[in-house]
């Protein structure tokens, strides 16, 4: 029983590695197919970070954060691996055997989306719109697509506050999961993203 549990905990491990570090840059690549070849640019057109900046940069932070937060989950897993022995016989598990801690997956799994989901957001509006949209317009197409941002992120704190409540372990992979999911809503305040006038070169007007 304790070698099973040891394994899962090495096994969910690498898999908050992967989720952070190749879903992020997989919901990054996917969010860029998505928005840069079907956005309806305006008159006179425009990249990305001068359409939507603010969602941009928001998802550029995400993608740092999460990168990091994968290869600490990476390490983390491979010490697991490494000292799986000594754990088997310091460890209890519960009399059901280990289980997989969804709560605390999904935790952990709600950032690295955000990009995609800020993405879907940003055509949703444009296909919703009555008219083409103008450059003004898209400010507030940058701001929606930051508060669905916050939506996960908000949710992600959630899942690793109940990932706690319920005991799930590895209890770390819970926290992992709400300080990557708290320090990208302190940094999205702090950075105003969601700002309306939000520039890519100015940032946030002051």
């Amino acid at each position: 029983m304790h070698a099973d549990s040891a394994r899962l905990t090495s096994r969910v491990w690498a898999l908050a590695a992967a989720i952070l570090a190749i879903g992020t840059m997989a919901s990054g690549i996917v969010a860029t197919a998505i928005l840069d070849p079907f956005i309806e640019r305006p008159a006179g057109g425009g990249s990305l970070t001068t359409l939507i900046p603010g969602f941009v940069y928001a998802a550029a932070t995400v993608m740092k954060v999460c990168l990091v937060a994968g290869l600490g989950s990476a390490v983390i897993a491979l010490i697991v691996r490494a000292f799986g022995g000594r754990a088997r016989s310091e460890s209890a598990s519960g009399a059901n055997g280990p289980r997989l801690p969804g709560w605390g997956i999904a935790s952990v799994t709600l950032a690295p989306l955000t990009p995609l989901a800020g993405a879907i957001a940003v055509m949703m509006v444009q296909v919703r719109a009555p008219a083409a949209l103008t450059l003004h317009d898209f400010t507030y197409v940058s701001r929606t697509a930051v508060f669905v941002t916050l939506a996960l992120l908000s949710a992600g704190v959630i899942a690793g506050f109940l990932s706690l409540m319920k005991l799930e372990r590895p209890r770390l992979l819970a926290l992992v999961g709400l300080l990557v999911n708290s320090l990208l809503i302190a940094l999205f305040w702090h950075l105003e993203f969601s700002a309306i006038g939000f520039d890519q070169d100015t940032w946030a007007p002051r």
